[in-house]
């Protein structure tokens, strides 16, 4: 007899070890590596050392086998999605609580783990449970294989945020609401001083003169900050609601260097590359996107230099660039350029106006129409951003 048939003899025999260990939990004691040179009190300590893990975790967590049948789920699972082990336990992932798991993304997702023995993480997926209404949910997988017995194994943890986006919803309608009001007497304010430059002109001191003129400034940099908080609202609140149509890049991207060329006539601006094609896209998001990483390359720049802007096709799509002298970015920061809020902590762009929005809402854009953004970047020689679509 081997020693693995000896240790489950010795157990059937054994009052003091419960039948459960031996019928619904043994296919769980088989994950335990070298098992053959455990003993059965050992199986049952590892066991219940590893469930203990299980059940500690916060977010609800689920153990798929390869067939993707629950195998295993913790207390926080249950909680969460209101459901007992009967509505659980054996049953296909998608049949969970009466087929309310047959998720769509969910589905392509875990087939993508198995299929390619991958993971994901942090997906986000709104689902509407008929029992608990709406969530939001993040998901995360991993594909394991257990070397005992080569058994294939996923974990899928899952993030409820359903309440933390509605707080986001409401503080970026609060900030849409507040903003809208600023503007109005904002624009009052700015062409009352425009105003008064002009009928006053002969009679201003020059340091009266320059002190309407610094109050000008400011008002712009003001009128900046709550155009920066308006876009980033909007793109908060627009979900996926894009206007596409067909463009032609090669003209947008003139009108806007134009444009800003005459806002910032101390930068010069040159053109690399054309498209040549029209792009199917939201024209009013993808300007919103040019104007941002213009914005971005002359703030970062000192005055005078040039800025850049490639343009070209390659592998199915159409790439964007805009390239910058200035001050690159550090090896810190790079990991966070496309956060919500971040911004560089360099001495050279403390004194850079704005909420660090910029490139946040850039790449959420170009994340709704499917495309791709990042950047280059070398420290103290300047950066250069780029965003690609699908269309080339």
């Amino acid at each position: 007899m081997s020693k693995k048939k000896a240790i489950t003899a010795s157990a059937q025999k054994s009052k003091s070890v419960p039948d459960v260990i031996l019928d619904s939990e043994s296919e769980k004691i088989s994950w335990f590596q070298d098992v053959r040179n455990l003993s059965v009190a050992e199986l049952i300590e590892k066991y219940a050392y590893a469930e203990a893990i299980v059940e500690t975790v916060r977010e609800p967590l689920l153990i798929l086998d390869k067939d993707l049948r629950v195998k295993s789920t913790n207390k926080s699972f249950f909680d969460t999605f209101n459901v007992t082990k009967a509505d659980t336990y054996g049953k296909h992932i998608y049949d969970v609580s009466s087929g309310e798991w047959e998720i769509p993304e969910l589905k392509k997702l875990l087939k993508e783990v198995l299929k390619q023995n991958t993971f994901f993480n942090d997906f986000e997926v709104t689902h509407n449970f008929t029992r608990l209404g709406k969530k939001v949910m993040l998901l995360n997988a991993r594909r394991i294989v257990l070397e005992e017995n080569k058994t294939q194994l996923i974990l899928l943890a899952i993030e409820d945020i359903t309440t933390k986006k509605s707080v986001e919803l409401q503080k970026d309608e609060f900030i849409s609401t507040v903003s809208h009001e600023l503007k109005s007497p904002l624009s009052s304010m700015k062409a009352y001083i425009q105003v008064a430059q002009k009928r006053l002109v002969d009679r201003l001191t020059q340091k009266e003169s320059e002190l309407l003129t610094k109050i000008h400034l400011q008002a712009d940099k003001l009128g900046e900050l709550i155009t920066d908080m308006l876009q980033m609202s909007l793109s908060a609140s627009s979900g996926d609601s894009l206007q596409k149509r067909m463009v032609d890049l090669d003209a947008l991207l003139e009108n806007v260097i134009a444009d800003y060329q005459e806002t910032f006539p101390n930068y010069s601006f040159e053109r690399k590359g054309r498209l040549r094609t029209n792009v199917l896209c939201d024209k009013s998001r993808i300007e919103q996107v040019l104007i941002n990483l213009l914005t971005n390359a002359s703030k970062y720049s000192p005055e005078s230099s040039k800025i850049i802007v490639h343009a070209g096709k390659k592998n199915g799509e159409v790439v964007v660039g805009v390239q910058d002298s200035g001050v690159g970015i550090a090896k810190k920061d790079q990991p966070h350029i496309f956060e919500r809020h971040y911004r560089s902590q360099a001495k050279e762009a403390s004194g850079v106006e704005g909420f660090g929005l910029g490139l946040y809402i850039s790449a959420h854009i170009i994340e709704l129409h499917g495309g791709r953004i990042w950047f280059e970047s070398t420290r103290g020689k300047g950066s250069t951003f780029y965003f690609a679509l699908p269309g080339g």
